[in-house]
């Protein structure tokens, strides 16, 4: 079994136990790397925990041996996992999910929720029907169903940063994955308001990279790695600000003409949020139902 370096910070039990088998606990308190506990713990992405010790590990799935079972969880169900003793957490992370053209996209737990760490690339809704690929700079801010693009209309964009994606593309509920969908403002700001002061800083790719600079503070701790994808304007249907910033739609109206959004740019570590014209190209990521 291969375990990576502690975090500075990783989630432990608010208290220790010292005989358990399987417990659920709502009470998680922010513990430096290190500190002990007085049996390994098993946390899994829809809040159970079990108290045990870890048998194996093979890169797919957890063995753990509780008091009264050996239980045998798939690597994607884990959140975390953290040894007694030392207090290491071992890689339980990230996760991952198809969508129905097979494209594969890692996932990450941020507080309760399940996000993609990267951009929806998808081609087609959930139910298999093709989304519309618009080109024409004229004919995207017309559009009268969803469509899509990609970055400069070049597909060579498509594995990093993913498509820019109209509202009404948004507004279809099958944009992601079944299981999964756009987030509303409210998911958004629990997400953003879980991570403190400078969320933009834990959820940015590290590096120049793909960001053309950064904020000195950035550390991607969080796994998210957003990535400067840029936008495309529904009045005009040019490109904008690959590089500096990214955008990602909500499922959520501002008004009747335009949506909300969510953005961080490489001059700041906070998360914006206003709202675009439903015409707008804007990146999507998913979060878990």
């Amino acid at each position: 079994m291969k375990s990576l370096k502690p975090k500075h910070w990783i989630l432990l039990l608010a208290f220790l136990v010292s005989t358990a088998s399987t417990a659920s606990f709502s009470t998680w308190a922010q513990t430096p790397a290190g500190t002990p506990v007085r049996a390994d713990v098993l946390r899994l992405n829809d809040g159970t925990i079990h108290l045990g010790t870890l048998k194996s590990f093979d890169g797919s799935f957890f063995e753990f041996q509780t008091e009264s079972k050996l239980v045998r969880v798939p690597r994607a169900e884990v959140a975390a996992v953290v040894l007694a003793g030392a207090g290491t957490e071992v890689a339980a992370g990230p996760g991952t999910v198809k969508d129905v053209e097979g494209n594969v996209y890692k996932t990450v737990r941020i507080g309760h929720q399940v996000w993609f760490a990267e951009n929806l690339r998808a081609t087609k809704y959930n139910d298999g029907t093709p989304i519309t690929l618009i080109t024409d700079f004229q004919a995207w801010g017309k559009a009268t169903a969803g469509a899509y693009s990609w970055y400069m209309n070049n597909i060579d964009y498509r594995p990093t940063w993913g498509a820019l994606y109209n509202w009404k593309a948004v507004n279809t509920k099958k944009l992601c994955p079944k299981g999964w969908h756009v987030p509303v403002v409210e998911e958004w700001e629990s997400m953003v308001n879980s991570l403190g002061g400078t969320p933009g800083a834990r959820l940015k790719e590290v590096g120049t990279v793909n960001w053309l600079k950064n904020t000195t503070n950035v550390t991607n701790d969080t796994g998210f790695t957003a990535l400067p994808s840029g936008t495309r304007f529904g009045s005009t249907g040019k490109f904008q600000s690959a590089g500096s910033s990214t955008a990602w739609w909500t499922a959520t109206e501002s008004n009747v003409k335009e949506a909300w959004y969510r953005g961080i740019s490489d001059y700041s570590s906070l998360v914006w949020k206003y709202s675009f014209p439903k015409e707008n190209g804007l990146s999507i990521r998913c979060v878990r139902d």
